[in-house]
């Protein structure tokens, strides 16, 4: 990034409400933590912050993104050094402005992954060094990291993104004795669905069904080292953050918050635009629009 005019900037931004400030002479070559920033970076100050007075003040950032305040008026703190852009989602024009002035991976295959040759590939599909893809579908537009493995029976739709080394379609647990006391692992045949703009975080693994599919829907976001199990159904753009494990057989909602560590027993049902809380042991099924949290995990009062 080097020196990209604020204007171009401006441009991406969805929702200004208003700019406060001369940009005509700041220059920006950098994005950067607005504790950290000078007079040539951009930032942001979060809706969350309780202390945004004394962040407008005293950040040094040349062009700063925030969200509309009632109660603050950062015109008092604009000058031709300082630029504020007021939108209704800070963090979204964050995101925009990232993806117009860093430049993006290109597509392609790394020369060491191996395809099985009954798989299917489409266009413009990005797969990193050392993934392994067996006789499954890849749709267009798809980023696969590196180490991942996709196993057999495995659809994954356009748009979708699954980071270094994840595990899709492997087998879960699942065992019966014999007569002889000797266990014998039942059969994972079903395979696993995944949406469009699903994004699978790091060292996650996704379970084949047993024998129908474990199944994703689009706009889904699963976060680092979390393991869904066989014929776990997760619904339209579902959040699960990190180290959380949905077990065999559950049925996630669309439009769920689950937060971090959180574990689902299997059979579990959680209905539509529930919120799970950080760490709780889901063991009874959840209403839809409820918040529960605990272990054993209850409905907040």
């Amino acid at each position: 990034m080097l020196n990209t005019p604020v204007s171009k900037l401006i441009s991406v931004i969805p929702d200004v409400v208003s700019i406060l400030g001369d940009y005509s002479s700041i220059s920006i070559n950098s994005v950067m933590p607005i504790g950290e920033a000078d007079e040539n970076s951009l930032s942001w100050i979060r809706a969350d912050i309780v202390n945004k007075i004394e962040i407008a003040n005293s950040t040094k950032a040349g062009l700063v993104i925030c969200e509309e305040s009632g109660d603050i008026d950062f015109s008092i703190y604009a000058t031709n050094k300082k630029c504020f852009v007021i939108t209704k989602n800070a963090k979204l024009a964050v995101i925009r402005i990232v993806e117009l002035i860093y430049p993006k991976q290109k597509s392609g295959i790394h020369e060491s992954v191996v395809i099985a040759s009954n798989a299917r590939i489409g266009l413009n599909v990005t797969i990193g060094p050392n993934s392994n893809i067996g006789d499954s579908f890849i749709g267009d537009n798809v980023k696969i990291g590196m180490n991942c493995i996709i196993h057999d029976r495995v659809c994954i739709s356009n748009g979708a993104f699954i980071h270094d080394n994840s595990i899709i379609g492997g087998e879960g647990f699942n065992y019966v004795k014999d007569n002889l006391g000797i266990s014998i692992k039942f059969p994972y045949i079903g395979g696993v669905e995944i949406g469009s703009n699903v994004e699978i975080g790091s060292f996650s693994y996704i379970s084949s069904g047993v024998l129908g599919k474990t199944k994703i829907d689009s706009g889904a976001k699963i976060g680092q080292y979390c393991y869904i199990g066989g014929n776990v159904f997760i619904g339209l753009n579902t959040h699960i953050r990190t180290r959380s494990t949905i077990c065999g057989s559950a049925k996630v909602g669309t439009e769920v918050m689950i937060a971090p560590a959180v574990t689902i027993r299997d059979d579990i049902s959680i209905g539509n635009n529930s919120i799970i809380g950080m760490g709780s042991i889901v063991t009874k099924n959840v209403p839809s629009g409820e918040t529960w949290y605990g272990n054993p995990a209850t409905k907040r009062k």
